[in-house]
């Protein structure tokens, strides 16, 4: 069931560039573009589930947030809110009531799904922020306008991770190289061995307009 909070308005989800910068005086550089962030080859599984093409749909399927009176998770806009401008800094507060590690996604309608972040332990309770104060890694919204698509998933174990697959936390951003589809079946593979009452998953829409 999803959160009042929790946007339901993924359309088209036009494209969205949230530029990563290496600190807030850099200059603006697409992600795409950043030699540091590696693209990561998601698996080729043909065995993709059905609804993996409609991306609100398959979200909705993955969407699990529990309660936080015993293991829920929370994904809060912490500065510029749901609505940002083109040039605006954003950043986010990630919330799981049960000690956990969490892990955060961004898909794009361009197809470019990125992983922010992977096996980030946290207390419970502890709300924490994303990007961390001294990662030197900025958000900012960039043109096109549109709709973004944000993935937070909390499990109890670690898990082996889309991008370095050594159940470590993820050194940096990283762009999954392939398609949605397969973004979300790798996902979702993550999961696969973890018991339906040891992870929880919220998704959230940030809108970006001129």
């Amino acid at each position: 069931m999803t959160t009042p909070s929790t946007s339901r308005t993924l359309t088209a989800l036009a494209a969205v560039n949230l530029v990563l910068a290496g600190c807030a005086s850099a200059p603006a550089v697409p992600p795409l573009q950043t030699p540091s962030q590696p693209v990561v080859q998601a698996p080729q599984n043909t065995a993709a589930p059905a609804a993996a093409a409609d991306l609100e749909q398959a979200l909705n399927r993955l969407e699990n947030p529990g309660n936080l009176r015993e293991f829920g998770v929370e994904l809060l806009p912490r500065f510029g809110g749901d609505n940002l401008r083109f040039g605006d800094l954003f950043d986010i507060d990630l919330l799981s009531s049960r000690e956990a590690f969490l892990h955060l996604y961004l898909f794009q309608t361009s197809g470019d799904v990125m992983a922010l972040a992977e096996n980030m332990s946290v207390r419970g309770g502890e709300k924490i922020a994303f990007p961390p104060a001294k990662s030197g890694i900025r958000l900012r919204a960039h043109p096109p306008a549109g709709n973004n698509a944000l993935l937070l998933i909390a499990t109890t174990r670690p898990i082996a991770g889309t991008v370095a697959r050594n159940y470590r936390p993820l050194g940096k951003p990283a762009r999954l190289a392939g398609s949605v589809t397969n973004a979300l079946q790798d996902i979702e593979n993550q999961l696969r061995d973890i018991p339906a009452a040891e992870w929880r998953a919220v998704y959230r829409n940030i809108t970006i307009r001129p």
